[in-house]
């Protein structure tokens, strides 16, 4: 009998991207530019038909078109429960990201695409490092229409989502690091929480801050030195460099402080799909 020959698994490449905001980003201002990659992905990776701004939009026609009609004893069809809601949960979902940042300071955000959190189809990290130190003034900070611009700018421009296979339904989850006496109560901590290996990774590094850090010591390098989108250089020793910023700065098992940990969101978003729309095109964003 001939031995069965077995073939290595093939892993997933971590795509890496530096968004540079030279200035300091309010808490406020950090929690729109989460719901706005959160809409953008949702979108851009088929989960839903049309972008959310506009589904929600026709969703409320629909429901206000039935309250006008005359009483009519014909039932929601599958597709209008599952489109109501998907929209239900992600407005539940923005609200309290909102209130997030004003009640903890938030590093790190995972927007998960999978069946479950342990084994996902994709991961996208949104780290925010800030490097500015003591305290700000309001005049001193960006307004949050420029760093929306400048995070959505780099989103919308990587090839690398552009170029990306198409993602089948799935569940959309939320994954936000916090202090463990953060004082998070919609938010359900989950302490065992691991870094899934699976999937494929996107890593997005916001720095907030205009203070440049010293090279050498493991802390991030100035914006000079890494290319905004170094997943996509050509060179060998570049993307070496640009991995291992990217390793340096996720939130591995072994560096998760004991004062900090993993809370999920209670809530899971199930993609809809509606075969009489086109597909999703990287234009295509209500801001």
């Amino acid at each position: 009998m001939a031995a069965v020959r077995k073939f290595p698994k093939k892993t997933a490449e971590n795509y890496y991207c530096k968004i540079p905001l030279h200035g300091v980003v309010a808490p406020h201002s950090k929690a729109r530019l989460v719901v706005e990659t959160l809409k953008y992905l949702m979108f851009q990776r088929q989960q839903i038909p049309l972008p959310f701004e506009q589904l929600k939009f026709q969703q409320r026609q629909e429901c206000e078109g039935r309250n006008t009609d005359k009483p009519t004893k014909k039932p929601l069809s599958l597709e209008q429960k599952r489109w109501a809601t998907l929209v239900q949960s992600t407005e539940e979902l923005i609200e309290n990201i909102g209130s997030l940042f004003c009640v903890c300071k938030v590093s790190h955000i995972l927007v998960i695409f999978g069946a479950t959190i342990v084994s996902p189809k994709e991961v996208h990290h949104i780290i925010f490092t800030d490097q500015t130190h003591g305290n700000v003034t309001d005049d001193a900070k960006l307004s949050t229409k420029h760093c929306q611009r400048q995070f959505m700018r780099a989103m919308i421009t990587n090839n690398n989502l552009i170029d990306a296979k198409t993602l089948p339904l799935t569940s959309t989850h939320m994954m936000v690091f916090a202090h463990r006496d953060s004082g998070l109560q919609w938010f359900k901590p989950k302490a065992n929480f691991r870094m899934p290996a699976r999937g494929q990774h996107y890593t997005f590094e916001v720095q907030c801050g205009s203070v440049q850090a010293k090279e050498g010591n493991g802390r991030l390098e100035s914006s000079d030195d890494i290319p905004e989108l170094s997943s996509e250089t050509s060179s060998d020793s570049a993307e070496d460099k640009a991995g291992a910023a990217c390793s340096s700065l996720s939130v591995s098992d072994s560096d998760v402080p004991d004062t900090h940990m993993w809370f999920q969101a209670p809530l899971i978003i199930k993609g809809v799909k509606d075969k009489t729309s086109r597909k999703a095109s990287s234009s295509d964003i209500w801001m």
